[in-house]
């Protein structure tokens, strides 16, 4: 089985990796193998000029394209699945999934395909490991690590950049 995931930044890069390499040791008998596209943040539903035109970088900018390629790629395939993970941010879920939904329908998807929304934010799972975070990251900024509250309601990408980032310029109050 061979899953192919589409996500919208790095950091969930990072928690897609981590997650996947604990199953394949679990079902090392299994035969999986993966692989995981990173955009450059979510981008919108944004339709301009050609194709080629159109490649932004960013994965909802990008989805309609890379839906099709995948499509074509993925079904010579004897298993395989698509999974699209991106992040709800403040839109309304039922509304976003039905985008989604029809942005497959429109394109012609028949390959397995699942767009998995996370509610909140990707980056609250890593959050939820701060130790793994100091040793993905040496050069983190302690005080963010120290003042951020489990659970806490807060803007966590700003959170994870300010710990990450020494220049950030997300002023998240803690």
């Amino acid at each position: 089985m061979h899953f192919q995931f589409l996500v919208e930044d790095d950091s969930t890069n990072k928690l897609i990796d981590a997650v996947m390499i604990k199953l394949l040791r679990k079902y090392s008998e299994k035969k999986i193998t993966f692989d995981c596209k990173a955009f450059k943040g979510i981008g919108g539903f944004v339709k301009k000029g050609k194709p080629l035109e159109q490649k932004t970088g960013k994965l909802l900018n990008d989805l309609p394209m890379y839906l099709r390629a995948f499509n074509r790629e993925l079904s010579y395939w004897d298993k395989a699945a698509l999974v699209i993970v991106l992040d709800n941010d403040k839109r309304d879920t039922t509304q976003f999934r039905k985008q989604l939904e029809n942005m497959a329908i429109q394109n012609k998807i028949q390959i397995d395909h699942v767009f998995c929304i996370a509610i909140k934010e990707m980056e609250a799972w890593l959050l939820g490991d701060l130790n793994a975070i100091e040793a993905a990251y040496p050069q983190v900024r302690k005080t963010y690590i120290r003042s951020y509250t489990q659970d806490g309601i807060c803007d966590t990408w700003e959170v994870l950049a300010n710990m990450i980032y020494r220049d950030c310029l997300y002023n998240c109050v803690l």
